[in-house]
């Protein structure tokens, strides 16, 4: 992992996470121009991502001690796995009990707001890195 990530602060972090939450209202408002049912999957595509990254970026960062590599390789792959859950979790509950649920529309928006979080944390990277 290099520096830059390493020293997200959490208000970095909770930035990241709010930036998602508002690509998802823009990607959902889209969608329903195409539709209700696509707007409401987008919704729950880009909330699980935002969710997921959330939960990630707190196991990970929370209490983070550079002099302990070992220790934060262990959270990453145990956050890793748990965003990997959590995220299963809520795809088969949209896909189970929302019966109109938009498959395409639910994993683009997924996509996309997931995709947006490592471009965020490259830029910040960026940012920590100049100054």
């Amino acid at each position: 992992m290099g520096k830059s990530v390493q020293n997200l602060p959490s208000e970095k972090i909770r930035s990241v996470v709010i930036r998602q939450l508002i690509l998802t209202l823009l990607i959902s408002a889209a969608a329903f121009l195409i539709g209700k049912d696509q707007a409401v999957s987008a919704l729950i595509g880009g909330l699980g991502a935002s969710l997921a990254n959330a939960v990630f970026g707190y196991w990970v960062f929370s209490a983070y001690q550079a002099q302990k590599p070992g220790k934060l390789l262990t959270k990453l792959y145990v956050a890793e796995f748990a965003k990997l859950v959590l995220t299963g979790i809520i795809f088969l509950a949209a896909i189970l009990f929302y019966e109109n649920l938009s498959l395409v529309a639910m994993l683009v928006t997924y996509f996309i707001v997931h995709v947006t979080a490592s471009l965020l944390v490259a830029t910040y990277g960026k940012e920590a890195n100049k100054g």
